[in-house]
């Protein structure tokens, strides 16, 4: 996980030059992707929008649930 914006450019420019072969999954603001992806080398293949939680909240999983489900999901 990375605390700023400029550490995941710098990881993502770093992993281009590696020339892995890997697909990476980034969550992050969607404006932030479209300004980085010219300067990494690594163009945006797909984007999936979270709308949020909505309906009785009472009924979700316990916090710690939730932070696994929102690692995987945002950033």
């Amino acid at each position: 996980m990375f605390d700023n914006k400029h550490a995941l450019e710098g990881f993502l420019k770093d992993l281009k030059q590696m020339d892995l072969g890997l697909s990476v999954n980034v969550s992050s603001r969607v404006e932030d992707i479209r300004e980085m992806a010219p300067r990494t080398g690594v163009p945006p293949h797909s984007m999936n929008y979270a709308l949020g939680f909505r309906g009785n909240l009472h009924l979700l999983p316990d916090q710690y649930v939730l932070a696994l489900t929102k690692c995987a999901a945002t950033a």
